[in-house]
């Protein structure tokens, strides 16, 4: 059906406006799906590579390693050791817990977080006076800083794809 409009004191006819804005609508939503796809792959490789950097005693910190995209989807590493083992697994899943709570419903606002969930990591991740024989201070945002631009490359990738 074609819409009405003013101009000028003029009534005019848009024909197949609605069809154009409804192809226009459907692409941006196939974009917004494929920058999350690509934001996603980006997210995943900030979690190889701050396990990778990350110090290493028992694992746990690394094994504390997390991305998650919406309510509902995420990776983790989750293989916890040692005598606090059944502690760090409920805090781990706690934490996620609310974090997923905040993150947007499926496709609405493309976004991933990545993190480690050791109540300590904050302050192993900071300590950079701090000397480890594996890993190092800043791991994650080494991680990030590192990869940074594949990851762009990667949304654009995606993106691409549908346009």
């Amino acid at each position: 059906m074609a819409k009405r409009f003013t101009s000028l004191g003029r009534s005019s006819r848009l024909q197949g406006l609605e069809q154009v804005l409804e192809r226009m609508n459907r692409k941006v939503r196939k974009i917004k799906f494929r920058s999350r796809e690509g934001l996603i792959k980006g997210g995943l490789r900030v979690m190889r590579g701050s396990i990778e950097r990350c110090p290493r005693d028992t694992s746990n910190l690394r094994s504390s390693s997390y991305v998650i995209w919406d309510k509902t989807g995420g990776k983790t590493a989750a293989q916890f050791r040692g005598p606090d083992a059944a502690k760090m697994k409920t805090n781990h899943e706690q934490v996620l817990a609310k974090r997923r709570a905040k993150m947007p419903a499926k496709f609405q606002d493309p976004r991933v977080e990545i993190g480690h969930t050791a109540e300590y990591a904050v302050y192993v991740h900071e300590d950079m006076e701090a000397t480890h024989k594996i890993g190092e201070a800043k791991f994650l945002q080494h991680a990030l800083e590192e990869l940074e631009d594949v990851i762009l490359s990667d949304v654009a990738m995606e993106v691409a794809r549908e346009v």
